[in-house]
C-alpha cells in the first residue's frame, strides 16, 4: 500500500522495532506516519536535480500546445485519475477548439478495464491522445519541458515528483489541491484546483474501501485550463515563480546540507550494536 491515504493500516505500527526514525517526503505523510508509529519522523523530501531537456522533438507532441497527463496504471489510474484529466478537457474546450491532451500512460494491460473507461471518455476526439508506452528518462523530460502545461488531478500523493519535476522545467501546472504536494504548492507557482474528501471506494487494488482521498472539482479544472490557453502570459509568470521555489526549496544545494547534518547528528548519537545482536526493543 503507498504512503496516501488516511489512515494507514493498523499493521504498520508492528514494524516499528525494525527501525530508529522515518524519513517521510512531505508534511501530508509525516501526519499519517504519526497516527500510526511513535518512532521519530522527519520530513524530508527528495531533492531534484537539474532537469536538462534534449530540445529534440518529444514522444506524443507535434507541433500543436498540448496538455499532459501522466499515470502508471499499476499505480491505481483511480488514485492519479487520468479519466478526471479528460472530463476537464472535455468540459473546458469544444473539439479542436484549443490545445491537444495528452494521457501518458504505462503498465496499460495492468487495468484494461480502466484503459476502455479513457478511451471512452475521450469520445473518438481528434485532440484527446491515450499513449500507452514507457518513456525513458530523457524522452519523459523532453515531454514535460515542452507542454502548454502538466495536469495532475490526482485524488491522493504522497509527494508528488512530477507535479515538481514539470515546475523544475518551467511548466505550468494544475493540480489538486490535496494531500502531499500542498507541502510546497500554493496559488503564486501553481493552478490548484479545490477538492472535497471523499471515501475510497471498493475494489480499488491496495487501497482499502472507506480510506480517505480527495475528489477534485473538475468545473475548477477546466477553467484553470482555459485561463492558462487564454492568457498564456499570466500561466509563464506563474511557472517562472514555480521553477525558482525548486531551485529554493527542491535542489540538492537547498535539501543536501540539512540532510547531512542530521544524518551526522544521529550517527554520532547512535548507539553500535553487533549484527548478531537483538533488534531495537528485543
Amino acid at each position: 500500500m503507498d504512503l496516501d491515504v488516511d489512515p494507514l493500516p493498523t499493521s504498520w505500527s508492528a514494524s516499528a522495532e525494525f527501525f530508529d526514525e522515518i524519513w517521510s517526503p512531505s508534511p501530508y505523510v509525516t501526519g499519517l506516519l504519526r497516527g500510526r508509529v511513535t518512532l521519530p519522523i522527519r520530513t524530508a523530501p527528495p531533492a531534484i536535480r537539474p532537469l536538462e531537456p534534449s530540445g529534440s522533438a518529444a514522444t506524443g507532441l507535434s507541433g500543436r500546445p498540448t496538455i499532459v497527463a501522466l499515470a502508471d496504471v499499476a499505480s491505481s489510474l483511480e488514485r492519479k485519475n487520468p479519466a478526471g484529466a479528460i472530463e476537464a478537457f472535455v468540459s473546458a474546450f469544444a473539439p479542436d477548439e484549443g490545445p491537444k491532451l495528452l494521457v501518458k500512460i504505462w503498465n496499460g494491460d495492468a487495468d484494461p478495464t480502466g484503459l476502455a473507461r479513457l478511451e471512452s471518455l475521450a469520445g473518438g476526439r481528434d485532440d484527446i491522445d491515450i499513449v500507452d508506452q514507457w518513456l525513458d528518462r530523457g524522452e519523459l523530460v523532453d515531454l514535460m519541458a515542452n507542454a502548454l502545461c502538466f495536469l495532475s488531478l490526482h485524488r491522493a500523493e504522497g509527494f508528488g515528483l512530477p507535479i515538481f519535476e514539470a515546475l523544475a522545467l518551467g511548466a505550468p501546472v494544475v493540480a489538486t489541491a490535496f494531500s502531499g504536494p500542498m507541502g510546497l504548492l500554493d496559488e503564486t507557482v501553481a493552478h490548484l484546483v479545490p477538492a472535497t474528501p471523499a471515501p475510497v471506494p471498493q475494489g480499488v487494488p491496495a487501497y482499502p474501501a472507506g480510506s480517505l482521498w480527495a475528489e477534485p472539482d473538475v468545473d475548477c479544472a477546466a477553467e484553470a485550463l482555459r485561463s492558462i490557453w487564454t492568457d498564456p502570459a499570466a500561466a509563464r509568470e506563474r511557472a517562472d515563480r514555480g521553477r525558482r521555489l525548486i531551485a529554493e526549496q527542491l535542489s540538492p544545494a537547498a535539501v543536501g546540507p540539512g540532510l547531512r547534518a542530521h544524518i551526522e547528528e544521529r550517527l554520532g548519537a547512535a548507539t553500535v550494536v553487533s549484527p548478531g545482536g537483538p533488534r531495537r526493543g528485543a
